[in-house]
């Protein structure tokens, strides 16, 4: 989360009060919490936050049309490369957070991200690209998504 985002400005209020509940309610702490900076307390609350808060899994769909086989591949490549919490998935691509389709998804919404590789998967650097534009997209739509959950 940027500190030029609004929501950041809301959030970290939210957290103010937080803590200044905790202080209150829990009085045996309050020596140690008198000597500490504030503010560093709060930066502490945040990180532990961001590190630690739930977090729905991308959903990621992926829709070969011309070759079974190239779904397999492109999902047994996904999960070797990325240990992140995804969901992967062959079917209802509406409900995607990102789609890979060898062919134009003209009906899916605006806001799911769309990877298309039209010509196939036709020499060895096709694939390892095709897993750098997903990565793109995977670091743009969770700082997108971190970025709104606050």
């Amino acid at each position: 989360m940027q500190q030029d985002n609004p929501a950041f400005s809301v959030f970290m209020k939210r957290l103010r009060k937080f803590y200044q509940v905790f202080n209150q309610e829990n009085p045996q702490y309050s020596t140690d919490l008198e000597k500490e900076n504030v503010d560093w307390i709060l930066e502490d609350l945040f990180h532990l936050y961001d590190c630690y808060r739930q977090v729905e899994p991308l959903r990621i769909g992926v829709n070969c049309t011309s070759n079974y086989y190239v779904s397999d591949d492109i999902i047994g490549k996904i999960k070797q490369v990325f240990t992140d919490n995804l969901q992967l998935q062959t079917s209802q691509m509406a409900k995607c957070d990102i789609v890979i389709s060898d062919c134009p998804l003209p009906d899916l919404a605006p806001e799911i991200k769309k990877i298309y590789f039209i010509d196939g998967l036709a020499n060895r650097d096709s694939l390892p690209l095709l897993m750098e534009r997903l990565a793109h997209e995977i670091f743009t739509l969770k700082n997108q998504l971190s970025t709104e959950a606050t």
